[in-house]
């Protein structure tokens, strides 16, 4: 099983405009089969952890890709997502985070 990455493309969910909402829709649409897993409470501990020590060594993910990471690594899923190295900093502070670029 993986874990998509995708979290950009449902910001239209939460804004007003017409072609945000049409995106958002767009978005709950494509992954209406997808399975899609909640933040529960140890996902959400690792990922401020993820968040403290990446942000110790200057090179920070954001809270969103913290949690995404964290939600892959506590279901022992592989993450697929366009942009690898941007991940690859969360395997760099010594997490088994298994990933897999899409674009490829």
């Amino acid at each position: 099983m993986k874990i998509f990455a995708r979290i950009r493309d449902a910001e239209g969910i939460t804004f007003d405009g017409c072609e945000r909402r049409h995106r958002g829709q767009s978005f709950l649409a494509q992954v209406a089969d997808e399975e899609v897993f909640g933040l529960e409470e140890a996902d959400g501990v690792l990922a401020g952890r993820i968040a403290g020590e990446l942000d110790r060594t200057g090179r920070p993910i954001g809270a969103a890709d913290s949690m995404i990471a964290a939600i892959a690594l506590q279901r022992g899923l592989e993450l697929v997502t366009g942009n690898t190295a941007h991940f690859q900093r969360v395997q760099q502070i010594g997490d088994p985070l298994r990933l897999a670029n899409w674009r490829q």
